[in-house]
């Protein structure tokens, strides 16, 4: 039996940066860039009004006495020949270089075609200059970034309209067990599957192309086969039968498929059988227990650890949370516990929440996370600070609500 430490460097072994793909910004969306992004233009592209208003030539206008107000400039208008010293303009409008500020509407008194200015503001007043938010050559996100909706927006206005992403694996989910029920009513005995749904949420989630293989029944031959049947190199990922019991099947399948197993079983709490081996298909396969909380352990912190290889992002860096009541903690496992998480003025704190047994899902669902505590039994004290993993980055949405 390993440690978490050891196995997260197993992983990290066995992977390396996956190729590249061109895809259009329109489905670029939660997908990690595989290059840098350098700006081919400025940012803004031109001079332009930052409001409604006058562009003035300061050095032609006083404050008090009336100016003749010559074109209009509204966005998207070349300039005008008119060289007059005021000229009435729009948000966005070009500004040319003969006008060294802008005057907002409500500060102007308008009679007809002239205008008087209760003062003349500073050279550069109002006015985006080219280049102001991004400068053409400048670099402006990074590999290894994802593309949420804000850096979209920003390709778009530098004219953006390929970018180059990490092609990475399609996921393949499959539930073991006998006890699963395929939907409709329960038999006796039987169990809804809550492993294949929240798998393949997960991935899509992280923006991964995942497929529901439904339930293998208890014979190891049913999951050779269904495996065979995946053609691309892919990561796989089983819940159940992969521990030490008599109908634990997971060994003598990848067995039967030539499978090289880099580890089984960690020194952790929840998913202490967690399974990670490599197919000569090329597949990865990762056998997660079949409780649903050591599941959800075996998919943040190993199949995220994979992934995160994968598209060159390296080991994930937790934050810090501290504790808002004692944790006692006994035995020798590294352990993740599901928590609460509250973002206050003193930074991020952790409540550890009731029904920790990884068979319990409605802490799952109250919760926004993890905290990881090391091996050493340990009391942590109120305040303490400890490490801490989200369930997602959009958790953060939902912390103190």
């Amino acid at each position: 039996m390993i440690s978490y430490n050891e196995a997260i460097d197993l992983i990290a072994a066995n992977a390396v940066r996956a190729a590249a793909r061109t895809v259009s910004l329109s489905d670029a969306l939660g997908q990690i860039l595989a290059e840098d992004v350098v700006a081919s233009l400025n940012l803004p592209p031109f001079r332009n009004s930052a409001m409604d208003g006058f562009a003035i030539k300061r050095t032609e206008v006083a404050a008090g006495q009336a100016s003749e107000i010559g074109a209009t400039v509204a966005a998207g208008d070349v300039t005008p020949t008119d060289q007059a010293p005021v000229v009435r303009i729009m948000t966005g409008a070009l500004v040319s270089s003969a006008y060294d500020a802008v005057i907002p509407i409500e500060q102007a008194e308008v009679s007809g075609q002239s205008v008087v200015f209760a003062h003349i503001p500073a050279a550069g007043a109002n006015i985006r200059e080219a280049g102001e938010d991004v400068a053409q050559g400048e670099a402006v996100l990074n590999a290894g970034e994802s593309v949420t909706p804000e850096k979209l927006a920003l390709l778009a206005a530098l004219g953006v309209r390929e970018v180059s992403v990490i092609t990475l694996p399609d996921v393949h989910v499959f539930s073991t067990g006998n006890e699963l029920s395929d939907g409709g009513n329960l038999s006796e005995a039987m169990i809804h599957n809550s492993n294949g749904p929240y798998l393949l949420a997960a991935a899509r989630r992280a923006g991964l192309v995942a497929h529901d293989g439904g339930i293998i029944r208890d014979e190891a031959q049913n999951l050779v086969a269904a495996i065979q049947a995946i053609k691309t190199p892919s990561i796989i990922i089983t819940t159940g039968a992969v521990s030490k019991g008599e109908k634990d099947f997971v060994p003598e399948a990848l067995k039967a498929l030539g499978a090289e197993i880099v580890f089984h079983r960690i020194n952790l709490r929840p998913g202490k059988p967690i399974l990670f081996a490599r197919l000569p298909q090329g597949h990865f396969y990762f056998g997660l227990p079949g409780n649903p909380v050591a599941a959800a352990v075996g998919w943040r912190f190993f199949v995220q650890a994979l992934v995160r290889q994968l598209s060159g992002l390296g080991r994930e860096r937790p934050l810090v949370a501290k504790l808002k009541a004692p944790v006692v903690k006994g035995n020798g496992l590294y352990q993740f516990l599901k928590a609460g998480f509250e973002l206050t003025p003193d930074g991020l704190r952790a409540e550890v929440l009731d029904g920790q047994e990884s068979f319990k899902l409605k802490s799952l669902a109250q919760g926004h996370g993890y905290i990881a505590l090391p091996e050493a039994a340990k009391t942590y004290e109120a305040g303490e600070a400890v490490e801490a993993f989200l369930y997602d980055a959009t958790s953060l949405f939902e912390v103190g609500e």
